[in-house]
Order: structure tokens, then sequence, then C-alpha cells
């Protein structure tokens, strides 16, 4: 038993010990903690009122003052002498400013080139002729082009047709072959007749010769033996007769004449008949070379119709088959198709590079416009030594000295009007809540002596800050007024209620707005932990010292840190301190 109780004793101590151990190190890692965490003032937002005057400055400027600014010609331009300076009194076009002249001509030689060097490119493309040859290659191709599709087309025609067109040349030939042969033995036939009748004619020129000798005889040798009248054959017979048949033995005897046998009369007589008789048969012999023409003609077209046929069928075989010649024919027309669009396209192409051309050559006379206003203006600016008052009035702000560089649109000096013409202006920069209750035409206090008068003349947001603040602009008056002067006034004074009115340096202002830190309290076994938390506001209004703010996550339970000996960021631990009080 008094082991056990001894046990317990020794239990208990350790678990004490333990115990003092553990709150040792507790208040020594709080202490080691506390040092290290920054300290802060803070105290409560508070109801009240924010009673201030609306004061602000600013630079009476002249509104009808006439400015001189460098032109591009004169940059670079160095100054020799200044002869007039601020509130210098000057007359329109009076020397104000003298400049050194220009040794370094490059600059416009090189504008010179560069315009007349334009101006041949423009009389170049002007007189270049125009080049056409590419269009009637085109139209070449087309025309081709269509040349092969009516030879694919007729090709086309021929092949559909040329069964047909052979079968109608065997019909031709075989029709042709069978008159043929009529034809031919009709030119055998006629032909004899002719050659028959050829014959007799020889033997009637023979007879007659042969009486006309004897008649030769009779004429020279008188009386002679009447001679012996010979048969006669009959002209109006057929030649092709039987001539045992034939009237040729039988004699004609006029019946009204008897001439005496053998005299030189009856040979004439005789003579006389012949010749009837080779004139009847010369009738009949032109009728049947007439029949043996048409003949032979009415032969040789049929042998011209066989030929011409043997032809066709020859032409025919060495056609293409009918799908062969439609795929010529729809190649042809593709051709041609292409070849047209190829044209339309060159067309178009060469219509676009006309109006390319002719922008071009607009722009070219445009920049040459532009050229010719530099260069003389060059010119003018080069030949430029003074620069002069553009208006007569009182010289102010001279901006440049003796050997200073001219730069472009530098202001180098401003003319103001007469001090009796001089209208002049001030701009102020006033919260949005000190304008609630301002209006054009209203009078400001201006704490300037010499000003008489001093009025609202527009309002309008600051671009600077649009949402806070408002520029003012007045009109002023004054016996004498000089530009640059500062004035400051006083736009009355501003009285009003706000529910949160914490110290100025409360709130901080960072790219995303204005903000404030709450310090939030939580108890603990070893005292009272603060963090802060970062609540955004918006500033109504601000006497300087004190700041009236809004915003959702504001509570009268908290503090705002109002200093801290570091910068804070939002869940930061802080240590309360008054640093009023002495640690």
């Amino acid at each position: 038993m008094a082991d056990k109780k001894k046990t317990r004793r020794w239990v208990i101590r350790a678990i004490v010990a333990f115990l003092v151990v553990m709150l040792l190190l507790t208040f020594f890692s709080n202490t080691i903690m506390n040092a290290t965490i920054p300290k802060v003032v803070a105290e409560h937002a508070q109801w009240g009122n924010l009673s201030f005057s609306n004061t602000e400055k600013g630079i009476l400027e002249c509104s009808n003052k006439t400015e001189y600014k460098v032109p591009k010609g004169l940059a670079g331009r160095k100054v020799d002498d200044v002869v007039l300076t601020t509130y210098d009194e000057t007359g329109l076009n009076e020397t104000v400013i003298k400049l050194k002249e220009v040794d370094d001509m490059d600059a416009y030689d090189e504008k010179v080139t560069e315009l007349e060097d334009l101006k041949k490119e423009i009389d170049y493309d002007a007189r270049t002729p125009s080049d056409t040859s590419s269009q009637d290659t085109y139209q070449d191709a087309i025309d081709t082009a269509k040349d092969n599709v009516d030879a694919a087309a007729e090709k086309y025609n021929e092949a559909k047709g040329k069964d047909q067109t052979i079968a109608d040349a065997n019909k031709t030939i075989s029709d042709s072959t069978s008159s043929l042969v009529e034809a031919e033995a009709e030119v055998d036939s006629i032909s004899q007749t002719v050659e028959e009748y050829k014959k007799q004619m020889t033997e009637l020129d023979t007879q007659i010769q042969k009486i006309d000798e004897k008649i030769t005889i009779l004429e020279t040798v008188s009386p002679t033996p009447t001679p012996t009248v010979e048969p006669t054959a009959d002209p109006t017979a057929d030649p092709t007769a039987d001539p045992t048949e034939s009237s040729a033995t039988e004699t004609t005897v006029d019946p009204s004449v008897t001439p005496v046998p053998g005299s030189i009369e009856d040979l004439k007589a005789q003579k006389a008949a012949l010749e009837d008789q080779k004139e009847t048969l010369q009738t009949n012999l032109d009728d049947a070379e007439a029949r043996l023409a048409e003949a032979s003609g009415k032969k040789a077209e049929l042998d011209i119709a066989i030929k011409d046929a043997e032809g066709t069928i020859e032409s025919a075989g060495q056609l293409p088959s009918e799908d062969k010649a439609k795929k010529a024919l729809d190649d042809a027309n593709k051709d041609l198709s292409d070849a047209q669009k190829s044209y339309s396209d060159s067309q178009i192409t060469a219509g676009i590079t006309s109006e390319k051309n002719a922008d071009a050559l607009e722009k070219k006379k445009k920049k040459i416009e532009k050229l010719e206003k530099e260069v003389a203006q060059m010119k003018e600016d080069l030949e430029t030594t003074e620069i002069k008052a553009p208006a007569a009035g009182i010289i102010y702000d001279v901006s440049v000295n003796d050997g200073d560089e001219l730069q472009e649109g530098q202001v180098l000096f401003s003319v103001l009007p007469d001090y009796t013409d001089m209208e002049c202006t001030v701009e102020f920069s006033f919260s949005t809540s000190a304008t609630q209750g301002m209006q054009v035409g209203q009078e400001l206090t201006c704490e300037n002596t010499w000003v008489d008068k001093i009025t609202v003349i527009s309002i309008k947001p600051d671009k600077a800050n649009p949402r806070e603040n408002r520029i003012v602009k007045c009109s002023v008056e004054a016996e004498y007024l000089y530009p640059g002067e500062e004035i400051k006034v006083t736009a009355g004074k501003s009285n009003k209620n706000y529910e949160n009115i914490v110290p100025s340096s409360a709130v901080i202002k960072d790219n995303s707005g204005e903000f404030v830190y709450a310090l939030v309290e939580k108890s603990t076994p070893l005292g009272t932990k603060y963090t802060v938390k970062k609540i955004e506001v918006t500033v109504e209004d601000t006497d300087g010292a004190r700041t009236a703010i809004k915003g959702d996550g504001l509570d009268s339970k908290y503090q705002y840190v109002t200093r801290s000996e570091e910068p804070l960021k939002d869940g930061d631990r802080v240590r309360l301190q008054d640093y009023s009080k002495k640690e």
C-alpha cells in the first residue's frame, strides 16, 4: 500500500512539472512573437461634422494671345539674336528673332531631285506604247478554238451518220453500175451509126470529086462521049439497113428536063443530086453526134457518181467512232471555254492593271503637287533669316536664347494684345462636392487684391480624375493682367454631417482604389489577438486632417489603423500600441 501511494505522488509531481514547463514555453514563445509583430495605432470611426473652406490656386492665362510655333521648315535652325524679349511691345511683322544662315542645302537638293525624277517618271510612262499583243494572242487562241469546234462538230455529225452514208454510197454504186451498162451500150450503138454516116459522107465526097473532074475535062475538050451515070445511094436510107434492100441503084431524073446523057448539064445535075444527099446525110450525122454526146455525158456522170460513192465509202471508213468523235467535240468545246476564260481573265487583269496604273499616276501627280509645295516652302524657309511678330501687341514668354536650336512645333513666343484688349482666364481644380452649389456666372472670392472680378464661365469633369474633381474655368478682370501669375480663390465653406469619420492617415490609396485596415479582435487564453482586415471604401469628403468614408464592410465594432510601423497586408497579425504613451 505504501508503494502505491509513493507512485501516485510521483506521477502527480511529474504532471505538474510538465504543465509548468509548457506554461513557461508558451509564455516565452508569445513574448518572442510579440516582439516581431508590427505595432499599430487604431481608433474607432466617429459620427460627426466636417467644416472647411474650398480654396484653390490657378495660373492666369491669356485666352486671346497669338502663339508663334516653329514650322517644320525652320526646325534645326539656330538662333542668331533674340531682338525682343518678354513684355517688349511689337508691331505686326516686326522682327523678334534673327536666325543664322543655312550652310547645308542637302535636304533641299534631295527634295528637288526627287521632284524632278518623279516628273521624268510620269513623262516616260506617258510616252511608253501600250502592249496589246497579249490580248491579240488570246483572241487568236479563241478563233483557233472555234475553228477546231466547227471541225469537230462536222466530224461528229459525219460519225453519227457513218453507216447510213456508206449504205447510201453502196446503193448509189449499185444503181449507177446498172445504168452505166445501158449507157455504154447506147454509146456503142450511136458510135457505130456516126461512123457509118461518116463513111457515107466520104463516099459522096469521092463521087462529087469524080464528077467535078469529068466536068472539067468536058469543059476543056468538046464534044465528048456522054459518060454513063453510075448508081447512087439514097442519103435518107438507114446506114444499118440491109444493102440488098437499098434503093441506091435507082437514078433520080428530073421529069421536066431531059439532059443529054454524058453532057456537062447531066454531070452537074448528078452533082447537085449528090450534094443534096450529102446535106441530108450531114443533118443525120449531126443528130447522131448530138445523141452520142448526150449518151457519153450520161455515162461520164455515172462514172463520176460511182467514183464519188467509192470515195465516200473510203472517207467514211476513215472516220472515228461516234464516241471518239463526241469526246473530240467535248475536248474542243472545253478548249474554247478555256480560251474564252483566259481572254476574259486577261481583260479583267488588264482592267485591274489599268486602274492600278491610273491610281499610281494619280498618286504621283498628288505627290508632285505636294513636293512642289514643299520645295517652295523649303526655299522660302532657307531664305528666311528673321522671325517676325504675327500680330501687334506685347511679346510674352520667349522660350529661346542666342545659339539655341529650334524644334518643330516649339512655341518660340506669344504676342499678347494691349492690356485694354487682353482676355484672361484661370482654371481651378475643385472637389466634386465643393462645386455642387456652384453655377456659371457666379463670382468667386479672390485673395489677390489687384483682381477686380473673377467669374465662373464653365464647370466640367477633370480628365485626370473625372469622378472626384471638377475643373472650374473663370474669367478675370483687372486694370493690368500679367499671364503666369498665381490666382487664389475661395468657393465657399462646406459644412456637413457624416456617419464614418476617421483620421485621414487611416485612408490608403493604391492602383485598385482607396481602402482602410480594420482591426479584428479575438480573445485567447493568453490574451487578445489582433489581425487586420482590408476594407475598400469611398471618400465622401475631407478637411485635410479628417476624412469621411463609406463602404459595405464598415462596422462600429471595428477600430481602424491610423498608423503602423511597417507596411501591412490583408490578414496580417498586429500588436495594438498607443504611441502617445511612453513604453
